[in-house]
């Protein structure tokens, strides 16, 4: 069994802040000046599994995601709201070794590699002022594990409609 004493510990002295550290929490404002904060997230790789050929079809990983997404919610918030992500696509070369040039040049279609859910929290009702919070499911893929810090997609996150799409209840 492993015990803390056995962990090695590296001392970084005195700092103000890291960008070797991933940020631990996210909070923002969206643009109709509400403060949301991040309460729960996962994420896994779009394409994980993926043994041989090529991604061709995004749009059955965006299903399939918001599938995914909605039993990680437990069916809470019903759909979430899908931030869309640029897809790349192009084509495969044929393979120029002579027993594989039967299979030719091939497309290919992808959506960025990590695919994340997450729900979001703000301390004040979306529509029903007799409830007490509200919340909000989002899909949406990123590069790179973690906390997302593309501009693009802060900024997409921040202009999410939260009346339009949150969830108001009381605990």
């Amino acid at each position: 069994m492993a015990h803390i004493d056995d962990f090695p510990v590296v001392s970084m002295g005195e700092l103000s802040a890291s960008p070797d550290v991933m940020p631990l929490k996210l909070e923002f404002r969206l643009l109709g000046g509400r403060e949301v904060f991040l309460t729960r997230i996962q994420q896994h790789q779009t394409y994980g599994g993926m043994l041989c050929g090529l991604p061709r079809d995004p749009e059955t990983s965006v299903a399939r995601a918001i599938e995914e997404a909605k039993k990680w919610d437990g069916g809470f918030h019903g759909a979430p709201v899908v931030i869309p992500a640029t897809i790349v696509s192009g084509i495969k070369s044929a393979p120029k070794n002579p027993r594989f040039a039967h299979i030719g040049a091939m497309a290919w279609s992808m959506l960025p590699q990590i695919t994340t859910f997450a729900e979001f929290k703000s301390l004040t009702t979306a529509r029903d002022p007799g409830k007490v919070y509200s919340s909000m499911l989002a899909v949406w893929w990123q590069t790179q594990f973690g906390i997302p810090t593309d501009a693009d997609l802060l900024q997409r996150l921040r202009s999410l409609d939260w009346g339009r799409y949150a969830k108001d209840w009381t605990p």
